[in-house]
């Protein structure tokens, strides 16, 4: 993209390889390759595909439960493995 709408100004390259090296001097240590916060539930239990679906796809799951990444009873995890949806 940059190529396309930058040409020959080398200075938004410059720009781009600096921010990569100051990502990289900043990125947290010992994380797991691919590590993504929001993969887990609060239990450590992966969110199914599934889940992030129905979660998003319904306006009353968001409603009944403002933090689906929260744990324990009533929570969104929990009502999923009730219904049996994995």
């Amino acid at each position: 993209m940059l190529e396309r709408y930058c040409g020959d100004r080398i200075g938004v390259f410059e720009l781009m390889y600096w921010y990569r090296s100051q990502l990289d001097l900043r990125a947290p240590k010992n994380l797991p390759p691919r590590w993504w916060a929001f993969e887990r539930y609060d239990s450590g239990a992966s969110i199914p595909k599934s889940h992030r679906t129905a979660y998003r796809k319904d306006k009353e799951l968001r409603n009944r439960f403002p933090h689906p990444y929260s744990t324990g009873p009533d929570s969104f995890e929990q009502y999923m493995a009730y219904l049996g949806i994995s």
